[in-house]
């Protein structure tokens, strides 16, 4: 075990900055060795790993290690524990005193985890903590995971959830508040709901009293004496408090300290905060909630506005272990809308119901008055009949009808004016009888005849009836009638008097429709704001002058506006400067009554979902003027819905639209050149093939002619002779420009496979033990006879580093190193051979222990690899290669194209020089696949320099590389062996060669012959496996070539097949060691499972 392993850790973790430094020094610091845990330096390299991981996250984490459970945490976890940090730092769980309450709780979860070794999520829970010294209820969530061997230990992930809870709690605390207070149906109905609900919230509100000016003698009144004038009463509390703890009653003078938040609340008609409680008051909470002593409390008056006075005083407890931060004021603000639209809702109908009351009364006084005076003049007329003409020629003058009707219903007499109420006909005769109930209203004929039966039997009455009189509706009228008795005592006629009372009907009705079109509005107003209070959309209703009357909940939210009385709102500040025209814009069209939609722009900025910004936010607004009755413009209502994500997808959709243009193009580009970059050679090969044959055919003549000659003894064969070498000359030249040819197209194909295994995430890095210095020389001997032949000088040499290292071997894939640089190499050549003065190219290798970012570039290019690195876990080291050329240099804009998929320098960079465009591409894919970077550094006509490094670990031991390990690493990276080289003869090995291609079968055949090798052949893998299950086989099969796709049975299928029967025993024949060597080649779509296969 290293010893630093650990130390190695907290030096990643540096960040510069103190407070990191601190709590890392903290773990140095810390006795560990007194523990089972021991020393950090004996600490294995899986709580290295571990202990990285838990102090480089951002949310709070901790680790419980060792048999006495000591605490390891990060900073955002000590920022969690408060004061408590640090001193539990590297301290045994159950030795912090404050948590002892939750010690059971603690380990039942830590064994229900190391029971089932898996994580477990654990919903929130509550735990006190002190901080500043005092006791806060924090909310948090736990994630609990047990610890792999060796460790022993427990993994902590906590998310604390306090504000989020909170929220919800209050949320729901003033929605059931809201919802019980409005079913009171008086003041003293009231006080006794609010001190019940806020009985039922311990936690929230340890203490609360209310006082009132309007006690239970006077609730139902709507005037006060004088005297009652700033008095308030106590209508009860909440909490346990001694007798006399709040006065029963005070009077706005009284000068008492205690009540000065109180009359403070009054004056100003808005909250007021008690930052230190009376003692009295204040252990009325020591039986309630938390049981502590509540120290602050808030006075919240039931004035909706300045101007409005106090009807009552609501005084709360704030909880002890809540700060009173923002969203608690908010919360304490909505709490105190609730209580003062309860109250004045309340107060406003008992002042309606006080004022029909009152309308009634004096209707009934009016109605009374009017009863009387007609018994008195009935009365007159007893005593004085001679005076009745007198008094009905009085009654006419005035605006009241007067009748006598017969007991049997016959008309007597009337004045002028109940001819014109009543609609009675003048020429009716005198002998028909109740001809008055043909001139009341249908609905009124029932109500008429009772009380006509009432009269008969001699009691006076009193009632409103409609008469017909040409109207719809009808005409309202007060009748009052007194029958007339004889000295018998017997009713022989009914006298009466009629007053119109129409008007007075109709503004009883105007009233009445006024006060229920009120109470509508009032509860289409409420309805209205319960509903915007939850929609997901912003809602601001302002007057024409840009004062705010309301915004919902949302509105806060989207806009980010500061929470401010709404008269200080100004939307103005919140927008984007570039999008203020265009909200004055809307605004003055909504003045001019047009409805308007149109987005704007926010200050703030809008975050995806992997939180990173994607510039402000966007508001689609929809607002539509109110108007009044003339058309003018009130009220302007607003809603606003976030559109961000929508206008960010848009973006998105029309940059990917660009982007795929712009690929297709250069795809169609790329297609069109490798067709002909394909077309070309096959055109110089069916050329050089038609030559070939054509010198063929002279040879056989030739050859023919010489024996001839040598059969008739003629002597001529020196001219044949020189003739017949001059076709082989030329065939040969033939035979190097087809090899050239395939070459190029060898590339150019291996550049597109490579392509494709990139984009299916299928390329891997083998690296193996590599003589460093062997890169170099592979690379001189590969291109010193190209570069002599076209006048360029190639100098490959080793930095001086190198040796300063002591670099021997290193681990790398050495056949990605080549392709790399023999891709850097021959776009050098290309671009070099043909300029004039020196031609130079300078191939330079180097070694650095840290990344070599100050090579000679001008800029890196890399990017997220979407690979795994290979190198994880071993120490870093790199090697470093520059490529120096002397050629035409780069443009600034062709440097920023080369190293993108199928980009060329420019178009002029094809019809000069060819290429496919996608060798350096490929290029900077394989070097960062290599944990490394690739730039440039070049001008236009000054030359160029490639970089780049890979990291290349040192290879300690030094051990004798394998040739065939130098083969199979070409052979990985697609590397072509030159097929100029001799190869040493190999003992006698049988192959079998499955490939459909017939023609590529013989050819290969063919090859391996030559090189004395045994072959067998198969046209698929089916036609493979019957070939090795075939009982008379009598040859033993040493290695199996194959394709991976091919018709009836694909190469993989058989390879699976022929490793599941090695693994039975399966396999018959001359077979005995029961193993075949199988590689498929990987070609044409293969999967990354192949490599399972050897």
């Amino acid at each position: 075990m290293e010893d630093n392993n650990i130390e190695s850790t907290l030096q990643l973790l540096e960040k510069g900055d103190a407070s990191t430094s601190t709590h890392l020094q903290l773990i140095r610091t810390t006795n560990w060795q007194q523990y089972s845990v021991g020393p950090i330096s004996s600490w294995p390299r899986e709580l290295s790993t571990v202990l990285y991981l838990v102090m480089a996250a951002s949310r709070p984490q901790c680790l419980i290690l060792g048999e006495e459970n000591l605490l390891l945490y990060n900073r955002a976890y000590g920022k969690m524990v408060r004061d408590l940090h640090p001193k539990i730092f590297g301290q045994p769980l159950d030795s912090v005193k404050e948590w002892q309450g939750h010690g059971a709780q603690m380990a039942a979860h830590r064994r229900s985890a190391a029971t089932l070794r898996l994580t477990h999520a654990y919903p929130s829970f509550v735990i006190p903590m002190l901080n500043q010294g005092r006791l806060e209820n924090v909310h948090l969530r736990l994630d609990i995971t047990t610890l792999p061997p060796p460790i022993k230990g427990f993994h902590l992930c906590f998310e604390d959830t306090t504000d989020h809870d909170l929220r919800e709690r209050r949320r729901s605390t003033v929605r059931e508040l809201s919802k019980l207070w409005s079913t009171a149906s008086d003041l003293p109905s009231l006080w006794r709901l609010i001190l019940q609900s806020l009985s039922g919230y311990p936690e929230d509100f340890p203490m609360a009293a209310i006082y009132s000016t309007r006690t239970l003698k006077d609730s139902c009144c709507v005037q006060k004496e004088d005297s009652d004038m700033g008095i308030y009463h106590l209508e009860g509390s909440v909490g346990d408090f001694v007798d006399g703890a709040f006065p029963p009653r005070f009077h706005v003078a009284t000068s008492d300290p205690n009540l000065e938040p109180l009359k403070q609340a009054i004056v100003t008609k808005d909250q007021v905060i008690i930052e230190r409680l009376p003692e009295e008051w204040a252990k009325g909470s020591l039986q309630r909630g938390t049981r502590d002593l509540c120290t602050e409390a808030a006075v919240l008056p039931s004035s909706f506005t300045k101007h409005q006075d106090a009807e009552a005083l609501l005084l709360i407890g704030l909880p002890t272990r809540t700060p009173l931060d923002e969203p608690h004021q908010q919360h304490l603000g909505q709490v105190q809308s609730e209580f003062a639209h309860a109250v004045n809702t309340l107060v406003a109908t008992m002042e309606a119901t006080y004022r029909r009351k009152e309308n009634a009364r004096q209707n009934q006084l009016e109605k009374d008055l009017l009863a009387k005076e007609l018994a008195l003049r009935q009365k007159e007329a007893e005593m004085a009949t001679t005076l009745a003409d007198k008094v009905l020629t009085v009654i006419d003058e005035v605006d009241i009808g007067f009748f006598e009707y017969k007991s049997t219903g016959e008309l007597v007499r009337a004045n002028e004016c109940y001819y014109r109420l009543s609609g009675y006909p003048r020429d009716c005769p005198s002998h028909v009888q109740h001809k008055f109930l043909d001139l009341i209203y249908p609905a009124d004929v029932d109500t008429v005849s009772q009380a006509w039966h009432s009269m008969i039997k001699g009691e006076w009455q009193k009632f409103e009836l409609r008469y017909r009189n040409g109207t719809e509706q009808g005409q309202w009228a007060l009748v009052a009638c007194q029958p007339v008795k004889d000295n018998d005592g017997n009713v022989t006629s009914i006298i009466g008097a009629v007053t119109d009372i129409s008007d007075q009907k109709k503004s009883e009705k105007i009233a009445l429709d006024r006060a229920e079109a009120l109470e509508q509005a009032r509860v289409s107003e409420e309805r209205f704001k319960r509903c915007m209070e939850v929609a997901p959309f912003g809602c601001m209703v302002a007057d024409t002058t840009k004062g705010v009357q309301y915004v919902n909940e949302a509105w806060w939210e989207l806009s980010q506006h500061a929470r401010v009385p709404l008269n200080q709102i100004d939307w103005n500040s919140v927008l984007h400067e570039d999008d203020l025209e265009v909200a004055e814009q809307g605004w003055q069209a909504m003045l001019r009554g047009e409805q308007v939609v149109y987005s704007l722009r926010l200050k703030r900025l809008w975050y995806d979902a992997n939180g990173e910004p994607r510039g402000p936010a966007e508001l689609m607004v929809t607002a539509l003027p109110e108007c009044d009755d003339t058309g003018k413009v009130i009220r302007v209502i607003g809603f606003t819905i976030d559109q961000s994500h929508i206008r960010h997808q848009a973006r998105m959709q029309r940059a990917r639209i660009e982007e795929a243009t712009e690929a297709r193009k250069n795809q169609e580009m790329f297609y069109d050149t490798v067709c002909h970059e394909i077309r070309n050679p096959l055109s110089a090969v069916i050329h050089c093939t038609d030559s070939i044959n054509d010198n063929l055919i002279e040879m056989r003549k030739l050859v023919n002619d010489l024996a001839s000659c040598k059969m008739t003894g003629l002597d001529d064969d020196d001219d044949k002779i020189n003739c017949l070498l001059n076709h082989i000359s030329s065939s040969n030249e033939s035979v190097e420009t087809i090899t050239h040819c395939s070459e190029h197209q060898r590339r150019l194909i291996s550049d597109i496979l490579s392509l494709s295994k990139l984009d299916s995430q299928l390329l891997q890095i083998n690296p193996s033990p590599t003589l460093a210095m062997s890169l170099l020389e592979n690379i001189r001997k590969m291109f010193e006879t190209e570069a002599e032949r076209v006048g360029v000088t190639l100098e490959v040499v080793a930095d001086s580093s190198v040796f300063e290292n002591n670099v021997e071997q290193v681990n790398l894939d050495s056949g990605r190193i080549l392709q790399v640089l023999i891709n850097l190499v021959s776009n050098a050549i290309k671009f070099t051979k043909n300029e004039s003065g020196p031609r130079r190219i300078k191939v330079t290798m180097g070694a650095s222990s840290l990344r070599p970012l100050d090579l000679p570039v001008d800029s890196f290019h890399n990017q997220e690899s979407i690979y795994d690195t290979v190198y994880e876990g071993q120490d870093e080291f790199y090697l470093w290669f520059t490529v120096t050329d002397s050629g035409r240099g780069l443009s600034a804009e062709e440097k920023a194209r080369i190293f993108t998929r199928f980009a060329q320098g420019s178009r002029k960079t094809y019809s000069e020089y060819g290429g496919s465009g996608l060798g350096l591409f490929i290029s900077r894919q394989l070097v960062e696949l290599m944990n490394g970077q690739i730039g440039v550094s070049a001008e236009l006509g000054q030359g160029s320099t490639f970089a780049f490094f890979v990291n290349a670990p040192p290879v300690q031991q030094i051990v004798k590389v394998d040739s065939s390990l130098s083969h199979q690493s070409k052979a990985n990276s697609g590397m072509n062996v030159s097929s100029t080289g001799t190869l040493e003869p190999c003992t006698k090995t049988t192959l079998l060669v499955v490939e459909d291609n017939i023609l590529n079968q013989r050819v290969l055949k063919k090859q391996l012959i030559k090189h004395g090798y045994e072959v067998h052949v198969a046209s698929n893998g089916q036609e493979a496996l019957d070939f090795l299950v075939n009982p008379t086989r009598q040859v033993q099969i040493d290695c199996i070539l194959m394709d991976v796709v091919m018709p009836v049975m694909d190469g993989l299928t058989a390879a699976k097949r022929i490793r599941e029967w090695e693994r039975q025993g399966s396999f018959v024949g001359n077979n005995s060691n029961g193993s075949i060597k199988s590689r498929p080649r990987l070609s044409r779509g293969s999967s990354s499972s192949s490599r399972s296969l050897q």
